[in-house]
């Protein structure tokens, strides 16, 4: 018996196929026509392009295919690659969850194993939660089910995360389906029950992470350099070189430079192409994606002081503010911080009005979705919730802050760097007691869910889960760091 990389999610009795393949015979022998119906990809012939890659995960999709008038196995079997790696039979659901994650780089083998064997085979670096154990759940997870005509159950991707659940499946009638979390049970709560809407054979097995972790260096070549996946085992790559590059961020499945004063924008894995957003005057740039959880923004500080955003790669740019200094993006929020030491947020639309969070002397400002922070005469002030919300002194003597919001991980975390060059945070409330995180001339310091990125004199590290937890050292002749976890 000829043993595959890869089985089908719904392999179905020999029986059963040859009868559904007699039932099919007066379909399969009219004319193909070249269509895609992704609410009956089985009237589709097979390997039609059911649903293009740039539509869904927020442009960082693969390509859905349709495996024909059956779920089983398609005569004669073939296999497909990644860049030389079998993804698996193609077009079983088990293939595109294979082909998503070798094109992203979240893995670097095949990931063998039927929809409801995946479980058995986890690569190393993803993390699985069992059905009812779930803490936390993002575009790119791959949800795992039991049970089906066969027993062989399925594998499909969160698309998106909101009241009800998206995902998108390969080697299904319809390539969208929905889910919902059972009554009583939350993230907040670590016990979240997936529930599916109209698979009723089917049960809910688990959810594997896909690794939401990226970090970004600037060296003192300067070169921009990058990671994805896992912050301590994966290289480095190297984004870009030019001498003339200035600025480099990452945030979800972006990644920008400012390259001589022009705006370069990539979505999706590093090696993905650019995008050129502006062609000159970009001082300084800021973006925000968190994979579907927020809309996508890419913002820009002209070199004449005024700070662009627009919603999305192909978006149309609004001038937000001018006489800026800085600005910022997080969620729904956009800041500036104005040449006069104004600092002002909006939350909503790119059109919604300004919040004058202080008239002046403000030196620093931090905006997150649910957190902003000033630096003023020395002290470090948070607010949480509403803009209306009243400040607190979180730290005197301090020369920048940090804040990283609530997650599914990790609480929310303050930052401060003090006038001696020391790291302390805290976590859980504005009111919570502040631990030394590192003593030394720590020049940068980036907070990011359970993520700690410092800078200290040219040498990269970064700590991942308590604020106790060990450093890595990732990268030396460093000028400026960036890291992103989902919040």
């Amino acid at each position: 018996m000829q043993k595959y990389f890869l089985q089908t999610s719904h392999r179905l009795p020999v029986l059963l196929i040859a009868l559904a393949a007699a039932l099919v015979i007066p379909f399969i022998s009219l004319p193909e026509i070249a269509r895609a119906d992704i609410n009956n990809t089985r009237a589709d012939a097979f390997g039609t392009d059911e649903l293009a890659g740039a539509s869904w995960l927020d442009g960082a999709g693969v390509v859905i295919k349709s495996n024909g008038s059956s779920a089983g196995d398609h005569s004669p079997i073939t296999n497909n690659s990644v860049n030389g790696i079998n993804s698996g039979e193609e077009w079983q659901c088990v293939e595109m969850v294979n082909r998503l994650y070798l094109t992203q780089g979240w893995t670097t083998a095949n990931w063998s194993g039927d929809g409801n064997t995946l479980i058995n085979n986890v690569p190393s670096g993803l993390t699985a939660q069992t059905d009812g154990s779930i803490s936390y759940l993002h575009p790119g997870d791959v949800l795992t089910l039991d049970g089906g005509p066969a027993g062989t159950g399925h594998a499909g991707i969160i698309n998106s995360v909101g009241s009800t659940i998206q995902i998108v499946n390969q080697n299904t009638v319809a390539v969208y389906s929905s889910a919902s979390l059972q009554s009583g049970t939350s993230f907040g709560a670590g016990n979240a029950d997936i529930d599916m809407s109209g698979w009723a054979t089917y049960t809910v097995q688990t959810v594997v992470h896909a690794p939401q972790v990226r970090l970004g260096a600037l060296t003192t070549t300067p070169s921009y350099l990058a990671k994805q996946n896992s912050y301590d085992n994966n290289p480095w790559v190297t984004i870009n070189n030019d001498s003339t590059v200035t600025q480099g961020i990452q945030s979800g499945s972006l990644t920008a430079v400012v390259n001589n004063g022009a705006l370069w924008v990539k979505q999706g894995s590093l090696s993905s192409s650019w995008v050129t957003e502006m062609n000159s005057g970009v001082a300084k740039a800021a973006i925000f994606d968190n994979y579907g959880t927020n809309t996508m923004r890419i913002g820009y500080l002209s070199t004449s002081g005024s700070f662009f955003v627009k919603e999305g790669i192909s978006g149309t740019w609004t001038d937000e503010y001018d006489g800026v200094s800085a600005g910022y993006l997080a969620g729904s929020r956009i800041g500036v911080l104005t040449s006069s030491g104004a600092f002002l947020v909006k939350d909503g639309t790119l059109g919604a009005s300004w919040t004058t969070l202080y008239t002046s002397g403000v030196s620093q400002g931090v905006v997150s979705s649910n957190l902003v922070g000033m630096m003023l005469s020395g002290s470090f002030y948070v607010k949480q919730g509403s803009l209306s919300n009243p400040w607190t002194d979180e730290y005197d003597g301090a020369v920048t802050g940090q804040l990283s919001d609530l997650g599914y991980i990790t609480p929310i975390r303050i930052g401060v760097i003090d006038n001696l060059g020391n790291l302390y945070v805290k976590e859980g409330s504005l009111t919570a007691t502040w631990t030394t995180i590192y003593n030394g001339v720590v020049s940068q310091a980036v907070l990011s869910g359970n993520l700690i990125g410092v800078q200290t004199g040219g040498t990269y590290l970064v700590k991942q889960g308590s604020l106790g937890a060990s450093w890595v050292t990732e990268n030396t002749g460093i000028n400026n760091i960036t890291l992103w976890t989902p919040n």
